[in-house]
């Protein structure tokens, strides 16, 4: 959400816009009802760049673009940008003086919206959306395409063939939220599959406890840590 200074009849011009994550040099939105277009002006700040910049090589610090745009009901939306399940739209309210990003994630947005309250805290405390974004892109880009825009250049010699179809079974496990909670864990990747899924997502574990379940089964909670932002997730594991 954002605020906005200025606008004029027939263009609105939103300048100095905030935003309550990141922080900009610059950030401009410029609507021109006449021709039905949105230019978007930002330039990040130092820090809010290099946060960009872990998970995405790609990023610029000073960035332009342009999308077209439609008015329904006395609001402004641009038009869906991106792939199918995976997509950005803006609304501009002519009332209110706030910006509104729908979600990115078709999918991410079904999943929450299945979610008790209680669930989507625990997801949210547990970097939910960056884990199901990490699993979404490497499921859909694969192995090589994925590690040419990783921070880290993941995965790299280190993940072996076997390695690499555990983490694409944890992706998809991911992607319909398991891992969480102890009632619905990860499966079916073992505890190196396990390790080798959340290094790819620039995790390293720090703490380890396991439960027995029954004679052949044990359930393995960990705590990782991101190795750039140090921020701590807690995952769970049926081995």
């Amino acid at each position: 959400m954002f605020s906005f200074t200025k606008c004029y009849s027939e263009i609105i011009v939103l300048s100095k816009c905030d935003h309550k994550e990141d922080v900009f040099l610059k950030n401009e939105y410029i609507l021109n009802l006449n021709e039905l277009l949105m230019t978007r002006n930002y330039v990040y700040n130092e820090k809010t760049y290099q946060k960009y910049r872990i998970t995405d090589l790609s990023v610029k610090k000073s960035n332009t673009y342009v999308r077209n745009i439609y008015e329904e009901d006395g609001k402004i939306f641009t038009l869906k940008h991106g792939y199918p399940q995976f997509y950005t739209q803006i609304l501009f309210d002519k009332e209110k003086p706030e910006i509104f990003m729908k979600s990115v994630s078709k999918d991410l947005d079904i999943l929450m919206k299945k979610l008790s309250n209680d669930d989507l805290k625990l997801l949210s405390n547990n970097r939910f959306p960056y884990i199901f974004t990490k699993a979404y892109f490497f499921l859909r880009d694969g192995p090589e395409a994925y590690k040419r825009n990783d921070a880290f250049n993941l995965p790299d010699k280190s993940f072996s063939n076997a390695d690499i179809e555990n983490i694409k079974i944890g992706c998809k496990q991911i992607l319909i939220g398991k891992g969480f909670r102890k009632e619905f864990p990860l499966e079916g990747i073992g505890v190196r599959g396990f390790y080798k899924l959340f290094e790819l997502f620039h995790f390293d574990m720090t703490n380890q406890i396991s439960y027995k379940i029954d004679i052949v089964k044990r359930l393995n909670k960990i705590t990782f840590e991101h190795n750039m932002d140090k921020s701590k997730i807690e995952c769970y594991n049926m081995v």
